[in-house]
């Protein structure tokens, strides 16, 4: 008699949503409205310091959730389809022993080797005239340049301090929506003319970046909302009424395909 071998198939457990937490309710019902907006935030990799338009998400189970509005007491849990569709992609994580730590320096050589800017702008070279060797050249530094800037922008700590204490930011699973649009400075480096004022909120107040928004195009991309009272969850659902319409709002909560939480729920019930 033969042995019967069993073989077990591993499922992963799907997350299909990404979350986004915000402080302030009146700016959760302006999400809705208006989309998300992008702000410049402030990224330090190693010794480099910098900014870089984004939106930031989470990719965490919604039993979770509540571990991290230390971010914001209000949020919005967009379905995996909208993020992928909108470009949004998982940041790489970093350390201090990580091949990612000097591309910020390695960025600064590449524009110091080459003036990139006048290159762009073909103010320089002459595509019929100059040395294709020398053109070449200059090709692979701008695909670096770009590959390298690219990259900066979507590096995150794997570990950081957050009011004092030490945040684990590997386990939040985040994905980042960054603008990429010639209109928007895709980096400002610590040192700059402006970084400061991008950290001071009385001289470039949040959001920075109304013009560039990220939008909910349908009722379907949002999952989840988190609110912080009953009286805000009848709020939220009149700024869906006017958003969208009143039939498509009932209708995805009776369903369930939308699901307007509070946090003492999600805290207690899942």
């Amino acid at each position: 008699m033969g042995t019967v071998v069993e073989q077990y198939k591993y499922e992963q457990k799907k997350i299909n949503h990404v979350f986004h937490y915000t402080s302030n309710f009146t700016d959760l019902q302006k999400i809705v409205r208006l989309g998300f907006i992008p702000s410049y935030c402030k990224e330090e990799i190693g010794n480099d310091k910098y900014l870089t338009p984004m939106v930031s998400f989470c990719n965490i189970p919604i039993v979770e959730v509540d571990k991290y509005m230390r971010y914001g007491k209000n949020g919005i849990g967009m379905s995996l389809t909208w993020a992928k569709k909108k470009g949004l992609s998982p940041v790489i994580y970093t350390h201090d022993n990580s091949p990612y730590q000097s591309i910020l320096g390695q960025l600064s050589l590449l524009k110091l080797q080459f003036d990139l800017d006048e290159y762009m702008d073909n103010k320089k070279y002459n595509f019929m005239g100059d040395d294709p060797n020398s053109l070449f050249a200059l090709d692979r530094v701008s695909l670096t340049y770009k590959i390298n800037l690219k990259i900066l922008q979507f590096l995150k700590n794997w570990q950081t301090e957050y009011q004092g204490d030490k945040i684990i930011t590997y386990q939040e699973r985040e994905w980042r929506y960054v603008p990429n649009n010639e209109k928007v400075d895709p980096l400002i480096k610590d040192g700059s003319l402006i970084y400061d004022d991008y950290l001071d909120k009385k001289i470039k107040p949040k959001p920075h970046l109304p013009n560039f928004p990220l939008e909910i195009d349908e009722l379907s991309d949002i999952k989840y909302i988190v609110v912080t009272t009953d009286k805000q969850r009848e709020k939220i659902i009149g700024t869906l009424n006017n958003r969208f319409k009143e039939e498509e709002t009932t209708r995805a909560l009776i369903t369930g395909k939308l699901s307007i939480l509070t946090a003492s729920q999600i805290r207690n019930d899942f």
